[in-house]
């Protein structure tokens, strides 16, 4: 526990409170000592004033020497303080000559050593705890009129007040221990409590340590853990969408890296099919003697096949342009416009195919690259002249936001399975009819340059009428 920051902390305040408790005992004892000293100076004092004025006002000149009489003289002052001070009370000419005394000795011994110390010039108070017994020894020599009549020594027993002061003080210790325990119990909540979040808040760096990021830690009130909490919590988030970023990057990547592959597998396998049935044709040929009309039919094969790789190529060398050039110029331009320069350019197939366009288009500004839009739009003209089974097609824009052209048509029936991937590269159903020729990448490349120049295709199948919206993000009517 010690090695945690809660441990830490109630251990450096236990080992302070120790010290400030000790600090706090040991001045308090010593204001007890202190003031049961002065109590004990003021009383022996008052004791000695009280014998030293008996003494002084019976006698101012020098004492008798018969002994006897200064004894008998005394003893009544004595007597009389000993009843009222209830102390051992005597006057000594030195350590072995006694004048007289009266009341209980408590220890001979230091009353010698007081009455050595003292030296009949200096006042001397000793105070002792002997035996459980706390007693005051005090000596004081008496002059009257400069002469030195002997030494005043009084012993009394202070152990009741004494014991007094001791009970108080321990009590104070009780009072003051059961304090320090309840300051520490309160303390121990309160650090627990306080604690709690950081204990939250090392679970979650664990968590996050073990790649676990979705825990978002709860945050109570708005002390500094609160607010580590808070960037915790930010930085988990940040790193899962980070995480989440690189999740779709990389799926973005691995689909990109298998369509590209997809891609190069059906351009290889659409390659072979036409250049095959050449191969086929040309050893046909290289035989000879063929009737006219099979020669006719085998020529018309020819070049229906070698239209479609020219196709197939034209269409894979735009694919591969779009996803190499970066820097082709954005501008902004009318699309109504660009829509009927390029229908013009298709005049010479429509007529032929006798395929009929109306137009209904709005003028309208797209920010985009030209030269992209034109080949997108018209892949899906041309892919609607082509399978147009009514030959009317309609081109129509919508002031939606954002700005929608719509390209319609009516079409033979087509298998299910087709209908949801027409946007697909290879997509291509010829309805057994030989003189259509796809490469199945036009709408591909409608798609994928529609979505580089910030727009979305679309198409619905609805009883036989196929119609592609294109919706343009970037636009000004």
């Amino acid at each position: 526990m010690i090695k945690t920051i809660k441990g830490k902390i109630i251990g450096g305040l236990v080992l302070t409170s120790l010290v400030v408790h000790v600090i706090t005992n040991a001045i308090i004892w010593k204001v007890f000592e202190d003031n049961l000293e002065k109590y004990i100076i003021n009383d022996t004092d008052k004791i000695k004033s009280m014998v030293f004025k008996e003494i002084y006002e019976q006698y101012t000149s020098d004492f008798i020497e018969d002994s006897e009489d200064i004894e008998g003289s005394l003893l009544p002052i004595l007597n009389t303080m000993n009843r009222e001070y209830d102390s051992y009370i005597s006057i000594d000419w030195d350590e072995k000559n006694n004048i007289a005394f009266t009341g209980r000795e408590l220890n001979n011994n230091y009353k010698n050593s007081i009455l050595i110390e003292s030296r009949k010039k200096d006042v001397i108070l000793y105070t002792v705890l002997d035996n459980q017994v706390f007693f005051a020894t005090y000596a004081y020599p008496m002059y009257i009129e400069n002469n030195y009549k002997g030494t005043l020594v009084l012993q009394k027993n202070y152990t009741k007040d004494y014991m007094e002061y001791r009970k108080i003080m321990n009590q104070i210790m009780v009072v003051e221990s059961i304090l320090y325990i309840i300051m520490m119990l309160i303390l121990l909540v309160w650090l627990t409590k306080t604690t709690k979040s950081l204990k939250y808040l090392a679970k979650g760096m664990e968590l996050v340590g073990e790649g676990n990021y979705t825990r978002e830690l709860e945050i109570k009130g708005n002390d500094e853990v609160a607010n580590l909490t808070k960037h915790f919590n930010r930085m988990q988030h940040k790193i899962t969408n980070q995480m989440e970023q690189l999740s779709v990057e990389k799926n973005r990547i691995e689909l990109l890296e298998k369509n590209r592959k997809n891609f190069f597998n059906y351009a290889t396998h659409e390659m072979k099919t036409p250049v095959t049935a050449l191969k086929g044709y040309g050893a046909l040929l290289e035989e000879g003697e063929l009737e006219e009309e099979t020669q006719k039919k085998i020529y018309q094969r020819i070049r229906l096949e070698a239209d479609r790789i020219h196709k197939l190529v034209q269409n894979m060398l735009i694919v591969a342009s779009g996803k190499e050039k970066t820097n082709q110029k954005y501008e902004s331009f009318n699309i109504k416009t660009l829509i009927l320069e390029m229908i013009e350019e298709l005049e010479f197939i429509l007529n032929r195919e006798q395929v009929k366009i109306e137009v209904d288009i709005k003028d309208a500004y797209i920010y985009a690259i030209k030269e992209e839009i034109r080949i997108a739009f018209k892949n899906l003209i041309e892919n609607a002249i082509k399978y147009s089974s009514d030959k009317k097609i309609y081109i129509k824009s919508y002031n939606e936001n954002p700005f929608k052209i719509a390209v319609c048509n009516k079409c033979r029936p087509m298998p299910e399975k087709l209908k949801n991937h027409l946007l697909e590269p290879f997509i291509k159903y010829n309805y057994e009819d030989l003189e259509l020729v796809s490469s199945g990448l036009g709408l591909f490349i409608c798609k994928e340059l529609l979505s580089k120049n910030k727009a979305e295709i679309t198409y619905s199948i609805v009883e036989d009428n196929i119609c592609f919206s294109i919706e343009f993000m970037n636009y000004q009517c």
